[in-house]
């Protein structure tokens, strides 16, 4: 549409002729290439914003990627993605998922349901500060051993919060975010061998991973993002995990401008070879 705008394109697999699909057809024959796409797109107006602000910043973009894209760079292994796994990002403002089969992408979704309306839920629920409640979200979370925790409210009267209500307040916003969830999945019922995978900093909320896994009656569980060199990766806290993985599709593309440069240049040194053998004969 008008509105929307390509973010990046990821190439599924390609024919030739009437040949099942190849990863790779260099080096293959035929009369007619066809190749699927994964397209990726966005609000053209909200990119423009992305723009504008990093370019004020002083950062100059050199290249866009989807959120979950980047996320599932550092937190799903090959395995993951050919039994059919879905990643759900967690977030601040949204939850930014992406559906792989048979090692491929297959759909992206954003779910308006994530760690700050849960943030706000607790705070209107026992009138508590932002900051404190953010806090609490995190000491009790879903988990269900009676603990208790002393605060001050937002007039600064101290108050007992304990891990019940936390739940009380927790428990019916997790449920709505699982039955979007369920919506977005519900034509892969049965085809994700490697059940759901959480990350981002909601999925620190304690027990989520269980909660889910019984609603789901499925395979959940929390992914931390690693990065750094084959023999020395390092794991960081889930909260990174876009901005790690971002980080991680830039140097790859990186290595591969690099690696095509010096392949152009071995191609362009043969020519120039070949063609002065000939001059010879």
């Amino acid at each position: 549409t008008h509105n929307r705008e390509i973010l990046h394109t990821i190439p599924i697999g390609y024919q030739i002729d009437n040949r099942a699909l190849s990863n790779n057809p260099v080096g293959l024959t035929g009369e007619y290439l066809t190749g699927q796409f994964f397209i990726i797109d966005s609000d053209k107006n909200y990119m423009k914003d992305v723009v504008s602000l990093c370019n004020k910043a002083g950062l100059e973009i050199s290249q866009m990627y989807s959120e979950p894209f980047a996320s599932a760079s550092v937190t799903l292994d090959e395995y993951h993605k050919e039994l059919g796994v879905a990643i759900a990002d967690i977030g601040g403002g949204t939850t930014d998922g992406i559906v792989f089969q048979k090692g491929k992408p297959v759909k992206c979704f954003t779910i308006d349901i994530a760690g700050a309306m849960m943030t706000k839920d607790i705070a209107i629920g026992l009138n508590l500060s932002l900051t404190e409640a953010e806090k609490v979200k995190y000491i009790f979370g879903l988990d269900e051993l009676a603990t208790q925790y002393k605060t001050h409210d937002i007039y600064g009267r101290e108050i007992t919060v304990t891990n019940q209500q936390i739940g009380n307040i927790l428990k019916p916003r997790v449920l709505d975010l699982a039955k979007h969830l369920a919506k977005e999945l519900r034509m892969f019922r049965g085809n994700l061998g490697a059940g759901i995978i959480l990350t981002g900093g909601g999925s620190e909320v304690k027990n989520i991973s269980n909660f889910l896994r019984e609603k789901f009656d499925i395979n959940v569980n929390q992914a931390f993002p690693f990065f750094g060199s084959e023999n020395d990766k390092q794991r960081f806290p889930t909260r990174l995990a876009t901005s790690i993985g971002l980080l991680n599709l830039e140097i790859c593309r990186q290595k591969s401008i690099e690696k095509s440069k010096e392949k152009s240049w071995k191609v362009k040194y043969i020519d120039h070879f070949f063609n002065w053998v000939k001059e010879l004969s």
